[in-house]
């Protein structure tokens, strides 16, 4: 065989292996429905909801102060874990992506130079982060996710669901960083039979993470961030539910 038709062979080859591939998603958010389902980046784009930055026209209907099933699928493995964030009058509200970190625990940077080896979260978590250090995992599965997470009781029609995946053993991803996002919006309803929840009450702040950092990370790693205090608390009190407009 020639050069040239060793090329082709190659070539004719990454084609038929790309057209295999499951387009270039990387992660997707099954449930809730994420605000542009039609998107096949896989979470693709700047923070904070990569792909689903415009805002839903009619926002998932969700019960406060109870479950709310997320279902996600992984289809390009990548080690690391999900974080799981909600924002009630504002998107600016939803926290920066967490501080990652290389081989050395050197700070990296989105946008700059460096492999991702694992990053800092919460443990536990603080509002409005719901979840942190999510599905961690370090091997191949079978890449389908899916777990109850507690919905805060509010009223606002017009909440966002922010969930993030952290890429270990990666480079950055422009000002995505190491990190892919997707956003659902939702429109909260608050249980008026249970307390409601202030999300500006309470000392706040998030205690020390685990050892180890997160997937990728070194044994006795950096592990969790340490709260800061102040406002964001959990507080609960009164009945009826908070009211957001």
């Amino acid at each position: 065989m020639n050069r040239l038709q060793f090329a082709s062979s190659v070539g004719l080859a990454a084609l038929l292996l790309t057209l295999a591939s499951p387009a270039f998603a990387h992660f997707t958010l099954m449930s809730p429905p994420p605000n542009a389902p039609a998107d096949a980046s896989g979470g693709k784009g700047s923070p904070p909801c990569g792909p689903d930055s415009a805002m839903a026209a009619t926002p998932m209907a969700v019960q406060g102060g109870h479950m709310l099933t997320l279902q996600l699928q992984e289809t390009v493995f990548h080690p690391g874990f999900y974080r799981v964030a909600l924002s009630i009058m504002s998107r600016s509200e939803l926290p920066p992506d967490n501080t990652v970190y290389d081989s050395n625990n050197m700070v990296l940077m989105a946008g700059g130079a460096g492999q991702s080896d694992h990053a800092d979260y919460m443990d536990p978590p603080v509002f409005p982060v719901l979840e942190d250090n999510l599905f961690q995992h370090d091997t191949m599965g079978t890449g389908m996710y899916m777990k109850d997470i507690m919905i805060p009781n509010v009223t606002c029609a017009h909440c966002t669901l922010q969930v993030i995946e952290f890429m270990a053993q990666h480079g950055s991803n422009g000002d995505a960083g190491f990190f892919y996002h997707h956003c659902a919006d939702l429109a909260i309803t608050a249980d008026a039979a249970l307390p409601a929840f202030n999300p500006n009450g309470g000392a706040g702040g998030g205690s020390a993470g685990g050892a180890g950092g997160s997937a990728g990370g070194p044994a006795g790693g950096t592990g969790g961030v340490s709260g800061g205090g102040g406002a964001g608390g959990m507080a609960m009190g009164g009945s009826g539910g908070g009211v957001f407009a």
